[in-house]
């Protein structure tokens, strides 16, 4: 009982479950996606806002302590400038941050300073003296240029602070000088390590940028410090503190988080902004995870159906097998017979019109080489004929592979004599050993030559070295031997030959158009003497 074939069903079972896992993996991953975008955005913003206030809040806490220590009489009064010096020294010692504290008289002039540091230094032309002669001061990060020799940074850095600087006043209201301090901007790495650690637990690449209103980086990584940097979505300052996918100056994607720093109470800030980003690779790891698993997962499985299916239909496949060996066998050239297979109704008939497909080949495909070969062979030398030859030129011509090709052109002098002394049939003859010279002459497999019509033959071979020295000698050895007698039917026949020739480049130039060049040149050769070779251009005869 013939039956019908079961065909690929191992591969459709193995490629719905793929799509399936596909799909899935696409599906989950974009809703994995939009949810990971928010939760990771929030999770940033949120840090950054926190940093942001706690930069503020350390900054206002030190503001307050310096309006407090202002308003100790000690420090109004230069007489008692030894007690001001403790009270100073003592503030150091409780608050590290501040990295100098110092007492001005009403001329700029340090009076006292912790660890004695620029004691008698004129500071009335800095900022930190002359902003706070009527209000209290706060200046935005800088480099230290009197301290930065005298207080060295833990890693060697250049010294970076923030000022702030108080008027001090005498019970009259009266200005008496300067209470000025500098903190150091280390603390702020100390804040970031502090709000950092337990994200960096949990997420990668996460990076700390803190910019001041002036666009330049005041923290963040070691390359931009101290840079302009500038984020098109930071344009617009005071924004609520948010996230967005924003793409930096060195041209890549972040998940970014940013905060604008506006003051903490009577601290009215510094214009801040403090921006927390992280790579969208390293965001999206854990959804590309789960997206790869899942196409893990669906190949596997697909697999396994696979090879479920595949024992399922061996029974059914086997036969088909064996006509494919067939098939390879008879492709490699090989004499083989087609099985007629039974059993399977639709095998059965396939096996029937493959046997008679192939005999039916066979011999469409003698008839086709035979006309093939007489398409492209000389009738009476059986050299290719003019057809193989432009097809031979047609193959190389785009071949990058190769180089330029000499092209010889070569026509019989005084054959039209023997014609019409001695016959056609003794000029056939003759034809027919002149092609058997001119092959056994060329004897490198590969150049080329063809029987053109009448008396005309044309050798193409590519040129090694030189064009004119390889032409020239290969002409010479052509036109010896074909000079020499020729022995047709007891006669001695002598003939010459004129040719002409042409470099081929073969991308510049249509084999037809190279053909006339050297034909050209043949016409020079039988023009001034005949028997020897001209090129084109016309250059030189031999």
């Amino acid at each position: 009982m013939s039956i019908k074939v079961q065909t690929y069903l191992s591969v459709s079972i193995s490629l719905i479950i793929l799509t399936t896992s596909l799909f899935l993996s696409i599906f989950i991953s974009d809703k994995s996606s939009e949810l990971l975008e928010k939760e990771i955005g929030n999770s940033l913003a949120s840090s950054a806002f926190q940093l942001s206030h706690n930069l503020d809040s350390f900054m206002w806490s030190r503001f307050q302590e310096l309006q407090v220590l202002s308003e100790q009489e000690v420090l109004k009064d230069p007489k008692r400038i030894n007690e001001a010096q403790f009270l100073i020294d003592q503030l150091q010692n409780k608050i590290p941050s501040f990295s100098w504290v110092g007492i001005t008289n009403q001329t700029g002039f340090i009076q006292a300073s912790t660890k004695k540091l620029l004691i008698n230094q004129d500071i009335s032309a800095r900022p930190v003296f002359q902003n706070a002669t009527e209000q209290p001061f706060i200046g935005d990060v800088h480099d230290a240029l009197l301290l930065s020799k005298l207080i060295p940074t833990k890693d060697g850095s250049p010294l970076q602070l923030v000022d702030i600087s108080t008027p001090l006043r005498d019970k009259n209201g009266v200005f008496q000088g300067v209470l000025a301090a500098h903190l150091s901007w280390e603390w702020s790495k100390e804040v970031e390590a502090a709000i950092l650690r337990p994200i960096k637990e949990q997420k990668k690449d996460v990076e700390v940028y803190i910019i001041s209103k002036e666009d330049t980086v005041l923290l963040g990584h070691k390359n931009d410090l101290g840079k302009k940097i500038k984020i098109s979505d930071l344009d617009n300052k005071g924004k609520n503190n948010e996230w967005n996918f924003v793409r930096w100056p060195d041209g890549k994607e972040y998940v970014t988080g940013y905060a604008f720093g506006d003051g903490y109470q009577n601290y009215p800030g510094l214009g801040w902004t403090v921006v927390i980003r992280q790579s969208e690779q390293a965001a999206y790891a854990s959804v590309q995870y789960l997206q790869t698993f899942i196409l893990v997962c669906g190949i596997v499985i697909s697999l396994f159906m696979a090879v479920i299916g595949w024992f399922i239909t061996k029974r059914v496949s086997r036969p088909l097998f064996d006509l494919a060996i067939s098939a390879d066998k008879l492709k490699n050239g090989e004499i083989v017979e087609i099985p007629l297979l039974r059993g399977i109704k639709d095998i059965e008939v396939l096996s029937s019109s493959f046997r008679s497909l192939i005999s039916s080949l066979k011999q469409t495909e003698k008839q086709l080489d035979k006309m093939e070969n007489m398409a492209h062979t000389d009738y009476l030398t059986n050299m290719p004929n003019r057809l193989a030859l432009l097809e031979y030129m047609n193959s190389v011509r785009f071949d990058s592979s190769r180089g330029s090709f000499g092209v010889l052109y070569i026509d019989l002098d005084g054959f039209k004599s023997i014609n019409d002394t001695q016959g056609h049939h003794t000029g056939d003859l003759l034809l027919i050993e002149v092609g058997k010279r001119i092959i056994d002459t060329l004897i490198k497999k590969e150049h080329f030559a063809a029987r053109i019509g009448g008396d005309e033959f044309v050798v193409v071979l590519p040129i090694q070295e030189n064009y004119l020295n390889e032409i020239t000698e290969i002409s010479h050895s052509l036109i010896d031997t074909l000079n020499r007698p020729f022995h047709i039917q007891d006669c001695s026949i002598k003939i010459g030959c004129s040719m002409g020739s042409a470099e081929w480049i073969a991308q510049d130039v249509s084999p037809q158009t190279i053909l006339e060049y050297a034909d050209e040149a043949l016409y020079v050769s039988k023009n001034t003497g005949k028997n020897k070779l001209s090129f084109y251009p016309f250059r030189k005869t031999s």
